[in-house]
């Protein structure tokens, strides 16, 4: 009590001693730099020229690296410097007051260990043995490369397989590391040797020849006998063929070393250049060549290959035209080429003349011609007679067999097959046709009127053929024709056109239309088909056709038949038709009666009787209605029909259909009673 409690100014305490509020605490922590990070260290190995390295990958300048043991340092890229190899080190970094756990340990490698440069240590040459070299620091363990390649080491350091007079280098390596190269070095070739000479056989252009082959300028050379000499290079000169030498080299104070014996021989003998004689060409052969000087110990090569020489000389195989050199060799030289030479091609002779013969036609005899003609060649024909003019034939007899031969002034062919010209072939006789023409019965006809069985008959157009006697059957009536004839060979020319007229035309058997008699007129009768330009005959006579087609003249109740003419042809006899009398009695009555009806004011009428388009039926005085009405003519077919309707004063029938005659009205009304009437149609 009466103590002060307050946190941070939040709270205090009263005089009587009250406790203040509570207070709070709050810590703010202020960072001036980044926050260290464990470093990361990579560490590169050690090589042969170089020790090995370590770098921090996650290098931050902003921070202090410090290492454990000290003595690195750190560059701005993070390499690490001025560590000793072989010692392990970690590092940490720090940023004010904080540092992070230290790095893993790590740790530098020496430079890998380079093997010491060879040393070469040579050995002069002798009068009797080259120079030699060895590697005087030789380590068993170590791989030694020369160059150029060649040369190896032994176990003791001795380098063997060396060229002398080259000069080498050598290195050595221990697997990991290889050496700088040594000093350059070279073996010198031995003091003195023995000569070797080489001797070339002799040639059929030259003596042999002697070279010595291990020449050194530096050598004296002695000959035995004396007399050669060697040139720069080794060549011998100044040897007589056949004589046996040796030589001897000395230099300084080496004793001298004598070659072994060598010889020159003499230059081989050559056969003669063949000569070569030729035959000309003939008509029957080619050209031949001929060895004159022929050897048959030797052997004889033509250029170009193909030919051989036979025994006696004689040249077979060449081919005509192609120039040629022969040589002769006795096995060890051949002879110069002989002068070029040829076979000329056989003389040509001209083509046997080849023949095409046409063969006779119908309008001209056969004829010859030499196909493969040639103006420049002379034709000779046997029989003397004909010529041969652009190849055509001409001059030949008719049935006589010639041949034929060609020549070029030096050849002649040989003779061509035989030939001979036809005689031209016969033609038939053009036909000759017979035309009979129509009639009212039938058509017209025609025949060959010079008709040969042994001939064939063509028609033009196709269709027709002529039967036995020359009857020409198959014409289309109205179509010209011509036929010509043929005896297998040729045919004749074509005959006059012809045609076959069609049958003469009858007239129309005449319509006569019969119109019936009415209450004012009798009937009358007219030709419905009348034609102005026919005369019409009547059976009996009397009536005769005025223009129109009305006929007139009849008499009532007469029966007759008609016939048309035109000219040519008659008719058929048409049907029999009669004019009836003019209607009288009951029958002209147009009123019509109804059953059961008396009273006056019942009756109808029908008007116009005889009626033409429209008749009218007067039903005013009737107050029922119809129920049927039916019209019938006289056969008693039904030609018209009304069913029920209402009541009308009128009714009217369109009558212009109806055939002319008389017809019945029926008509029953609706409480059953019935009427008739006839009605007149004209």
């Amino acid at each position: 009590p009466g103590s002060t409690y307050g946190g941070g100014g939040a709270g205090g305490g009263n005089s009587d001693g009250g406790r203040g509020a509570i207070g709070g605490i709050i810590i703010y922590y202020t960072t001036t730099g980044p926050i260290p990070t464990t470093p990361t260290i990579s560490s590169t190995p050690a090589t042969c020229s170089a020790n090995g390295s370590s770098i921090v990958t996650n290098y931050n300048g902003a921070l202090t690296y410090t290492f454990d043991p000290t003595g690195p340092t750190i560059d701005n890229n993070g390499q690490i410097n001025g560590m000793t190899t072989g010692t392990t080190y970690t590092v940490t970094t720090t940023s004010g007051t904080c540092s992070p756990a230290a790095s893993a340990p790590f740790s530098i490698e020496s430079q890998l260990p380079t093997p010491d440069a060879p040393t070469i240590t040579s050995v002069a040459a002798a009068c009797n043995a080259d120079g030699t070299s060895a590697i005087s620091n030789y380590s068993a363990g170590l791989t030694y490369t020369f160059t150029p390649a060649g040369p190896s080491v032994s176990g003791n350091g001795d380098v063997s397989g060396m060229v002398t007079g080259t000069s080498y280098t050598v290195t050595a390596a221990n697997n990991t590391c290889t050496s700088t190269a040594s000093v350059s070095f070279s073996n010198d070739a031995q003091l003195l040797t023995t000569p070797t000479v080489v001797s070339l056989p002799a040639t059929c252009t030259g003596e042999g020849s002697s070279t010595i082959s291990n020449y050194n300028a530096a050598y004296s050379y002695t000959f035995d006998p004396a007399g050669p000499t060697a040139t720069t290079g080794g060549a011998i000169t100044g040897m007589v063929a056949g004589t046996t030498y040796t030589v001897e080299a000395s230099v300084g104070n080496c004793p001298a070393l004598v070659s072994i014996q060598f010889s020159n021989e003499a230059q081989l003998l050559s056969p003669d250049v063949p000569t070569i004689a030729t035959l000309p060409a003939t008509c029957s052969a080619e050209g031949s060549n001929t060895i004159s000087n022929y050897d048959g110990a030797l052997t004889y090569t033509f250029d170009p290959t193909g030919p051989t020489a036979t025994t006696g000389g004689t040249i077979t195989g060449m081919v005509t035209g192609t120039s040629y050199t022969v040589t002769a060799d006795n096995g060890a030289c051949s002879s110069l080429a002989s002068a070029a030479f040829s076979n000329e091609a056989q003389l040509l002779s001209p083509d046997v003349p080849t023949v095409a013969t046409l063969p006779a036609t119908c309008s001209a005899e056969g004829s010859n011609t030499i196909s493969n003609y040639d103006g420049a060649l002379t034709y000779t024909f046997d029989p003397t007679g004909p010529a041969a003019t652009g190849g055509t034939i001409t001059g030949m007899v008719t049935g006589t067999s010639y041949t034929v031969t060609a020549a070029n002034g030096a050849c002649s062919s040989l003779a061509s097959a035989a030939f001979s010209n036809e005689a031209q072939l016969l033609s038939p006789d053009v036909p000759t046709i017979a035309t009979l023409p129509a009639t009212c019965a039938a058509v017209g006809s025609s025949t060959i009127s010079n008709y040969d069985g042994a001939l064939t008959y063509t028609f033009d157009p196709t269709g027709p053929s002529a039967t036995t006697g020359g009857a020409i059957t198959g014409m289309v009536t109205g179509t010209s024709y011509t036929v010509t004839a043929d005896n297998g060979a040729c045919s004749s020319m074509a005959s006059a056109a012809f045609s076959n007229a069609p049958k003469l035309q009858a007239p129309g058997i005449p319509v006569v239309a019969t119109t019936a008699p009415t209450c004012i007129s009798a009937g009358s009768s007219a030709v419905s088909n009348y034609n102005a330009s026919l005369i019409y005959d009547f059976s009996p006579t009397g009536p005769t056709v005025i223009a129109g087609g009305a006929i007139t003249g009849m008499v009532t109740g007469t029966s007759y038949t008609l016939t048309a003419n035109n000219g040519d042809c008659t008719s058929a006899t048409g049907a029999v038709f009669v004019n009836l009398p003019m209607l009288t009695g009951s029958v002209c009555d147009s009123t019509v009666s109804v059953g059961g009806l008396t009273d006056a004011q019942t009756q109808i009428k029908l008007f116009p009787n005889p009626a033409v388009n429209e008749v009218s039926i007067n039903l005013s005085n009737i107050y029922e209605d119809v129920a049927l009405l039916q019209v019938t003519n006289c056969q008693g077919q039904v030609v018209y029909t009304q069913t029920a309707g209402t009541y009308s004063s009128i009714i009217k029938l369109n009558t212009s259909s109806y055939a002319s005659g008389m017809y019945i009205i029926n008509i029953r009304f609706t409480n059953g009673t019935e009427a008739k009437g006839r009605l007149v149609k004209q």
